[in-house]
This record gives C-alpha cells, structure tokens and sequence, in this order.
C-alpha cells in the first residue's frame, strides 16, 4: 500500500467489549465506516483470546479448560505435519478458525462494498508476545524454548499471509 493515505480516518484497535457478533459489527460499522477493523470479541468466548486465536495450528496444542498449553510430549509427534503444511505453503491449513474469530468473517460478509473502503484493518499478536504468553505444560514460556518458537515465529508468519 504505497499510495495509502490515511487522511486522519480512525480505525480500532481489535478487542472490544461485546459478547454478541453482531453487536461487535454494527459498532465497528458505525463509528469506523472509512476503515473498519475487525472486531475481536475476548469476552464472548475463551477461543478469542488474542493468544489462542493464533493457537490452533500448534504441535502440542492443549486445553485444560480455559487454559491453554503446548504438551511437549505431543509434539515430536506433531512437528513434521507442521512444518510440511508451512514449507508446501498450505495457507487454507493455517486461516483463521471461524470458532476462535468469528468477528473477522462477519466483517467480511457484513461489508461487500470492501473495495470502496480506504483500508481493512486486521491485526496479528507479534512473536515476542505470544512467545512470552504461550507456555508449555509446566508453565515455561515457549519463547526459551529453540523448537517451539521456531514454530510460534512460521505459524504467526502463516497466519498473518
């Protein structure tokens, strides 16, 4: 986006206070109708944390209620099917599940005039962040450990493309 100019057009940040979907959508339309973002609802469910929203391609991923972690037990098991999907570029085995992001689809499909918009925002948890969130079973960060966040940094990387 070279040419992009933003004009002082406002846009959210992401997370916000609704529990319903569609509430989410309407307030995003109404108060950001220039450049609407997408509207991460945290408090509607577990699944929308900004942590695990990016979490279910994970070798090891694990929940244990509303805790998540990476069972390093599980993921030798798991890390060639990982790293297969990330090297063949398998970008639909990476998209973002409609269960942990339903905000993101309503967007689309509440907005079929996208290509009059100046911008869509969107937005990714950075590596460092969720290296230093994400903990194994024993609640070390994943960020010390070599394997898992290489995977952390491709998985991120897929996620966001």
């Amino acid at each position: 986006m070279s040419n992009f100019k933003g004009n002082l057009m406002a846009t959210g940040i992401g997370s916000i206070p609704y529990i319903e979907v569609s509430t989410g959508c309407r307030f995003v339309r109404e108060n950001f109708p220039d450049i609407p973002f997408w509207p991460q609802l945290p408090r509607r469910t577990f699944l929308e944390n900004m942590y695990v929203q990016y979490s279910k391609q994970l070798p090891g991923v694990t929940f244990e209620g509303e805790r998540m972690f990476i069972d390093t037990k599980r993921v030798p098991d798991e890390l060639e099917s990982f790293y297969q999907k990330f090297l063949e570029e398998k970008l639909d085995d990476f998209a973002l599940d409609p269960g942990y992001a339903p905000g993101f689809y309503a967007l689309l499909e509440s907005k079929p005039d996208l290509g009059r918009l100046t911008a869509v925002k969107g937005q990714i948890t950075g590596p460092i962040s969720f290296g230093l969130q994400v903990t194994d079973e024993g609640r070390r960060a994943i960020i010390y450990d070599d394997t898992l966040k290489d995977v952390a940094i491709k998985n991120l990387t897929r996620i966001a493309q």
